[in-house]
């Protein structure tokens, strides 16, 4: 009542009413004012978003409508402005609108980044006119990187323009196998002196057995010979919006030419996006580790991504295959939401009470191994003994769990405190003038901060973490360092008492994907043992990362050791002054996968949003070897 007399009390003094106008930009990175920003920003982002929801239709940005005619960003010189070149993308939840610029900013220099009513919402409202000034700083302030002198040269695989690939790989016979999201794989041999992929042959076993998919991740079975090939396949029915729930699946595929396909595990969960059964990798134990996106942005139901947390979903999975062998195949995994049973779930049976699976069971083929990985999209089993997992944070807005004391834990403790209240990001409608101003004084409109883009580490000694995306259904309620991350939480609020930490922050926006470990003795080993890693928004480049220790160490043999060896040390961007160069200049890079007998890389490049401008395509990097890089290693 109080607040309807104040909000009245406004419109008279204001003498304006309150209009709703659509969606609209609250804020942007840089912000509206900033000066000194870095000359080697590889991101500018709309990321906190009011965008109405409709009855009946899916909340968020139309990405369809995100185009470099509908988002720029300009060089003010004057009177005159400059658009300068680069790439738009939205997300996979329509929370976020950015642009990457395709080179350096220029110093001293005033940008201006605009969002114009061309951009839509899922309700088909145009976006009000956004517009953010800020001035980069007089000389570039960042310390020069140490050289690294590597360098590659970008060559457009023929053959493989228009297409959507997901997962790159090399088979055991010495082929290479990309994964197109339809779920064709394409076989190519390698021309062993250019590098160029030839010879391509359509493996279509997936798509005849299910029709048109959404496949994502590609692996090859660790027995897995040239005579007897076996490999590994994620993929879920087709399209990336108004998905079902509990829709992934792996398949296991056999035969000379892939053609036998087993079912292996069904009714994994699944986002209403973009969010699924992500990428996998064998690791050293045999077993399958594999990524499964989160069901919302902050873990708990949001309007944008209109899903509660399963689970399994905001982990990384893994999959015995020996207890595998146990089960009648294809194996069902739906989980249930009732808490009651999950508490009670039975130290034995792999189904609790009312015939779901049960995660939590000592003979259960499917177990959790890394809990709260939001959405990685790919991981990395290095030769240090760690698994290395880039992980997507979320767009402002999302809402996060309350706590709920007795809820049982992954690690198969029982929640007991401290108590934490939900937070929201409900937004207000948009007023005008004096009333808006009124308004935010009397409400905050404050959302849940943008999150940062983290690689997450494992360390195999250690019991099973948490990584910072809440799951009421397990217990786990904290939002990655609490008040720090979450501006709405009370400032004393701390991380979750199992809370692993990130060995290394991408940032804001950044949206990193594909990685891979660096194996080739190419330019003296310099790049060996690095982590390379697609940053598929911000920058649109490969960023490289040295662990502090490439190798176990033998000062970390127990769980209790310090293992903070294993962080990265040290980052080296594609993109910016300092860049390395042929890792800049893509269209959304998502995967990445090393040819160890030459060094070369192949890169699938995207284009998420069809730009003209663009293509998607498979892209190679050949080596350009220089000797005066060799030189210095030896």
């Amino acid at each position: 009542m109080i607040l309807l007399l104040l909000l009245l009390m406004g419109i008279i003094l204001t003498g304006l009413e309150f209009v709703y106008t659509g969606p609209y930009v609250i804020s942007s990175t840089p912000g509206n004012g900033e000066l000194d920003v870095s000359v080697s920003t590889s991101s500018i982002a709309a990321n906190d978003l009011f965008v109405p929801d409709g009855l009946g239709v899916k909340g968020g940005v139309d990405n369809t409508t995100i185009t470099n005619a509908t988002v720029r960003l300009l060089k003010v010189a004057g009177k005159n402005l400059i658009d300068v070149p680069g790439t738009v993308q939205g997300t996979g939840g329509g929370d976020a609108i950015s642009f990457s610029p395709a080179a350096a900013l220029e110093p001293d220099t005033k940008y201006k980044f605009v969002v114009t009513d061309g951009v839509k919402s899922y309700n088909k409202e145009p976006f009000i006119r956004y517009e953010a000034v800020f001035r980069t700083a007089a000389a570039n302030t960042e310390p020069p990187a140490e050289p690294l002198p590597v360098a590659f040269a970008q060559v457009p695989v023929p053959g493989t323009q228009n297409k959507h690939y997901t997962s790159l790989t090399f088979g055991p016979d010495g082929r290479f196998y990309a994964l197109r999201m339809s779920g064709v794989i394409e076989r190519y041999d390698v021309d062993p002196e250019t590098g160029l992929l030839v010879d391509k042959r359509d493996i279509a076993t997936l798509k005849n057995a299910y029709g048109s998919r959404t496949a994502i991740g590609l692996t090859f079975d660790p027995s897995a010979t040239a005579q007897h090939l076996i490999a590994w396949v994620s993929h879920c029915s087709s399209g990336l919006s108004d998905a079902p729930s509990f829709d992934g699946k792996i398949s296991r595929l056999s035969g000379a030419n892939l053609e036998a396909e087993q079912l292996v595990l069904t009714k994994l969960p699944r986002s209403n996006k973009d969010h699924l059964v992500n990428s996998m990798a064998f690791g050293p134990d045999g077993a399958l580790y594999f990524c499964q996106g989160s069901n919302s942005s902050m873990g708990d139901y949001d309007s944008f991504w209109k899903r509660s947390e399963s689970l399994l979903s905001a982990a990384v999975l893994r999959l015995d295959t020996e207890k595998l062998k146990k089960v009648r195949l294809p194996l069902n995994v739906q989980t249930t939401s009732n808490q009651r049973l999950i508490n009670q779930a039975p130290a034995t049976s792999v189904r609790l009470a009312d015939g779901t699976y049960n995660p939590y069971s000592s003979d259960a083929p499917l177990t959790i191994y890394a809990s709260g990985v939001r959405n990685a999209y790919d991981l990395v089993w290095h030769s240090n003994g760690q698994l290395y997992m880039p992980a997507n944070g979320s767009a402002a807005g999302g809402n996060t769990p309350a706590t709920v004391t007795g809820t049982r834990r992954p690690n198969g403790t029982f929640y007991n405190g401290p108590e934490v209240a939900a937070t929201s990001g409900v937004q207000l409608l948009k007023y005008k003038g004096r009333v808006r101003k009124l308004m935010k004084l009397l409400i905050d409109p404050s959302k849940s901060a943008v999150q940062n883009d983290w690689l997450f580490r494992v360390n195999p000694l250690k019991p099973i973490g948490y990584f910072g995306h809440p799951n009421p259904l397990r217990g786990e309620y904290v939002a990655n360092r609490g008040a720090v991350d979450n501006p709405k939480y009370p400032e004393h609020t701390l991380p979750d008492v199992n809370y692993r930490g990130a060995a290394f922050n991408f940032g804001l926006n950044k949206s990193p994907n594909g990685a891979l470990e660096y194996k080739s003795d190419a330019f003296g080993g310099l790049l060996k043992g690095r982590i390379l890693v697609c940053r598929f928004s911000g920058g649109s480049d490969i960023i490289v990362l040295e662990p502090g220790a490439m190798v176990k160490s033998p000062a970390v043999t127990t769980a209790t050791d310090d293992d903070s060896c294993y962080d990265i040390v040290r980052s080296i961007s594609g993109s910016g002054v300092n860049g390395i160069s042929g890792f800049a200049g893509f269209t959304n890079p998502l995967d990445i996968v090393e040819d160890v007998r030459t060094g070369n890389l192949y890169v699938s490049e995207f284009n998420r949003n069809n730009s003209p401008k663009a293509t998607s395509q498979i892209t190679l990097l050949r080596v350009e070897e220089q000797p005066e890089a060799v030189a210095t290693a030896e």
